[in-house]
């Protein structure tokens, strides 16, 4: 096997995982995502899909996403009778899809039925000041 063959059965395998080998594969997807950050940031050529209205949705919930990721994995991790890094590769796809779409609805929910209320439950609190009355001299400029 030639060596770019070796480290691509090695990623899909799952022996780049444990004993602190997962931090590459963390950086690697970090990278990534700094780098569409920029170059959507920029208005470059090729990032107009990032204003696309779902991926902008799993953005606007992502906080939820924080929340519920590591409990939706252990759940579909239970179903599959164990951990699911153990289980074959379409297994662990399959998984991860589900995994997403179950994340995903979850933070949706989070958004609409408990972070929404609650911000505007603290818009409630803060009052805007009254705002200073104009100096005399100044209303005929205004």
């Amino acid at each position: 096997m030639d060596r770019a063959t070796a480290v691509l059965h090695n990623v899909l395998s799952g022996v780049l995982w444990g004993q602190g080998r997962e931090v590459w594969g963390y950086v690697a997807v970090d990278a990534l995502a700094a780098a569409a950050l920029v170059h959507a940031l920029r208005g470059a050529a090729g990032s107009r899909w990032l204003s696309w209205r779902p991926v902008a949705w799993v953005g606007r919930v992502s906080y939820g996403g924080y929340l519920f990721h590591a409990l939706v994995l252990w759940f579909i991790g239970q179903a599959l009778g164990g951990k699911v890094r153990d289980q074959a590769v379409g297994m662990r796809l399959a998984a991860f899809a589900v995994a997403w779409m179950v994340t995903v609805a979850l933070a949706s929910a989070s958004f609409r039925w408990f972070e929404m209320p609650v911000a505007r439950w603290g818009r409630g609190w803060r009052k805007e000041a009254p705002r200073p009355a104009m100096p005399a001299a100044q209303q005929g400029m205004a």
